[in-house]
């Protein structure tokens, strides 16, 4: 259910007949490593949002290819939107979606400044917007990891192992070889050793410095992890079943969450909420 193909007719036809879901994939253009395509999130973003539209019997928005990218110090292929310009942008969105019938609403983004917006929606609207971080498969939820494999990796592997799991379940077959080439062509490497990022580490996410010979600056959060001598632990191509098998069971997983999102406005739709702003 990708609305770039249906008619005007047959989203009316959704609507009217009790659909009322709609899957954003939001994502953006960003380096994350010598191996890894630019658009590497644009494809995990869309490949989430496909599969949980055909899941739940939801509607899949076509992709937004750019947000706010952090790590774009001297560019080298990342577009860096604004935070303001992004917020804007994703709240008349909503208010067009909203207008249509759709009254859940899914964003599937690595945009952590979607979280403002859900609130800011919640306050001025009274609609339930929910923001799911395709990072969460490699994440903990409840104490619980989706995906036990790749909490096992180091940030390296893990971001290979939700690129990797993206691809093979939608059967992207050329991009995943082309990949792991890459991988075999630039992670025959000495690990890098920054005792300075490694203490700021200890206070949580750093920023990095941007002088040269000051700070190493990284494509990807390499935690605490900088000097041992098994960073790079990356997924091989035997592994890909493993990586789709964990992803689609931690979307299946996420059906009961996106059915009640829908009891959830219910619930809002029985008050009226006056918020002072």
């Amino acid at each position: 259910m990708n609305i770039n193909f249906l008619t005007s007719r047959e989203c009316k036809a959704y609507l009217q007949n009790g659909g009322d879901l709609a899957f954003v994939p939001l994502g953006r253009i960003e380096r994350l490593g010598p191996h890894m395509p630019l658009g590497a999130r644009n494809i995990e973003a869309s490949a989430v949002a496909q599969l949980l539209a055909e899941k739940n019997n939801g509607i899949m928005l076509p992709l937004i290819p750019y947000s706010t990218v952090y790590d774009a110090f001297d560019q080298r292929g990342s577009i860096d939107i604004t935070p303001d310009f992004m917020h804007e942008y994703c709240i008349n969105l909503c208010d067009e979606l909203v207008a249509n019938g759709f009254n859940r609403i899914v964003f599937v983004s690595f945009q952590e400044e979607l979280y403002y917006l859900s609130h800011d929606y919640f306050q001025t609207r009274n609609k339930a917007v929910i923001f799911l971080n395709p990072y969460s498969f490699i994440d903990m939820t409840y104490g619980v990891p989706a995906s036990a494999t790749a909490l096992t990796m180091d940030a390296s592997g893990r971001e290979l192992w939700l690129l990797a799991a993206c691809l093979h379940a939608t059967q992207n077959t050329e991009m995943l070889e082309k990949i792991f080439a890459k991988v075999e062509e630039y992670f025959d490497m000495v690990p890098i050793d920054n005792p300075g990022k490694q203490r700021l580490d200890m206070l949580g996410r750093s920023g990095y410095g941007m002088l040269d010979g000051q700070w190493q600056v990284y494509p990807v959060n390499l935690g605490g992890s900088l000097g041992d001598s098994d960073k790079f632990q990356l997924p091989s191509e035997e592994m890909l079943d493993k990586a789709k098998s964990e992803l689609l069971s931690w979307l299946d997983g996420l059906a009961p969450a996106v059915a009640d999102i829908a009891e959830y406005q219910k619930y809002l739709d029985g008050r009226s909420v006056l918020r002072s702003m």
